[in-house]
């Protein structure tokens, strides 16, 4: 894995992490952290140092404490990472002026370039991704557009043959219509074919009902429901209407009394009673 990320100089005084002896690769960070990113002069001790970009003054006392090490340790540590090309430095009065060497490598302009390449190509990345899913947003819109209206069936009653039969109040004929083109060719043609006949039950049971809707009709798919056979009217009787079981009734009643007439009037007239016994 290669390139560089940045890290906050606080990262070191920061109450998440606990206060305790670094390691040598935090040692390390630390005086990077700690290098001038350009000249300037600081005051270490008694003494005023003039530093460079990438170099930076203390001493050993000052970097065991820093680092909660023993001065041996510290000495030794700096040893290693000089004879190692990572850092060069010279001690004069007591204080040690430490320079980072290849200090651009990670603290340079050239590492931002490399930044400003990543951030490109991942813009880039996320770019192509949401027009990815944008497309596939567009694709599955257009679907359940598709969906949403049936396709036409030359066979299929068109919405103004519906709407020409609908024999209830005839309101709402937007909602209507959009109801209507959501239904497949079947439920459109038996839509058509069953709305009077279901207007004409729905009357009888509700006879004081406002008309129903033409799109409630539609969308609740009451084109469904189960007709009932109409009823017919029975000769004479006082209601205008009777159910097949109750006409059954009747004929078989009025043909019972039909027989008891005739055998009433065929029967033998009795010999008048005059009293004489």
């Amino acid at each position: 894995m290669s390139g560089t990320v940045n890290i906050a100089r606080s990262i070191f005084d920061h109450a998440v992490f606990a206060d305790e002896p670094k390691t040598e690769r935090e040692a390390w960070i630390w005086l990077i952290m700690e290098a001038s990113w350009k000249p300037r002069t600081r005051r270490v001790g008694s003494v005023v140092v003039n530093t460079e970009r990438g170099q930076l003054a203390a001493s050993v006392r000052f970097l065991a404490g820093a680092w909660k090490w023993t001065a041996p340790k510290v000495q030794r540590y700096l040893k290693r990472l000089e004879k190692m090309e990572m850092i060069r430095s010279q001690a004069d009065t007591g204080v040690t002026v430490i320079t980072i060497c290849n200090y651009d490598e990670y603290q340079g302009v050239a590492k931002s370039t490399d930044t400003v390449a990543i951030q490109s190509r991942y813009s880039a990345d996320t770019n192509e991704k949401k027009d990815e899913i944008r497309e596939e947003g567009n694709k599955k819109d257009a679907k359940a557009s598709r969906a949403d209206v049936a396709e036409p069936d030359p066979a299929s009653p068109s919405f103004d043959e519906f709407w020409a039969v609908w024999p209830l109040g005839k309101i709402s004929k937007k909602d209507a219509e959009k109801a209507f083109r959501k239904l497949s060719p079947q439920d459109r043609r038996l839509a058509t074919e069953r709305s009077r006949p279901w207007a004409e039950q729905w009357r009888r049971s509700h006879p004081h009902a406002s008309p129903i809707h033409p799109a409630t009709y539609l969308n609740a798919g009451r084109f469904n429901d189960e007709i009932q056979p109409s009823l017919t009217i029975i000769n004479g009787s006082n209601h205008d209407r009777q159910s097949p079981q109750q006409n059954r009734h009747t004929a078989a009643d009025d043909r019972f009394g039909r027989i008891a007439d005739a055998a009433v009037r065929n029967r033998a007239p009795s010999r008048p009673d005059f009293g004489f016994g």
